[in-house]
């Protein structure tokens, strides 16, 4: 299965066009989308990124992030909790828009979140630890997403598709 995992999207028409992009090449099976979708101020496409993302509700499953207000809720066709846990391949995926502290995940966990528009992908005693950055609206030095396929979990570059890091799960 592959899943492409993406967060911080914040209606910006850049970071649509790279999810357009990533969505037609990699061919993914499910979206993780971990919040922050419409809103950004300056450059958002509300609209047309509500009706992009909701091409792909039958595969998204997806968390609120902390500026997905209810009038935007109201545009998107998928459920969006603050928390979820999802299984993958026999372990379990938290997933949330804000990272609420560490606390002990059992082995073999992958632990998702965005918010700081920040990328990071470790192993830590067992357990993976991943933010795929901002598509939309980074804060380091460039647009990303993650994308799982198999047992390998993938940091990429959204304007080059080249891997960042990779870790086996």
């Amino acid at each position: 299965m592959r899943i492409l995992i993406v967060s911080d999207l914040h209606g910006d028409q850049v970071g649509v066009d790279l999810l357009k992009r990533a969505i037609s090449k990699l061919k993914p099976d499910s979206i993780w989308n971990l919040g922050d979708i419409l809103w950004s101020g300056f450059r958002s496409t509300r609209e047309e990124t509500a009706k992009f993302v909701n091409k792909y509700a039958s595969i998204t499953t997806a968390v609120k992030g902390n500026h997905d207000y209810p009038d935007d809720l109201d545009l998107i066709d998928f459920d969006m909790p603050s928390k979820r846990t999802v299984p993958y391949d026999g372990r379990l995926v938290y997933m949330a828009h804000i990272n609420y502290g560490r606390k002990s995940y059992p082995k073999g966990s992958i632990v998702l979140n965005g918010h700081t528009h920040i990328k990071k992908l470790i192993n830590e005693n067992g357990v993976i630890y991943l933010n795929p950055g901002s598509i939309g609206m980074p804060r380091d030095d460039k647009a990303s997403f993650a994308l799982i396929d198999g047992n390998v979990i993938q940091l990429l570059d959204a304007n080059t598709l080249e891997v960042i890091k990779s870790l086996e799960i």
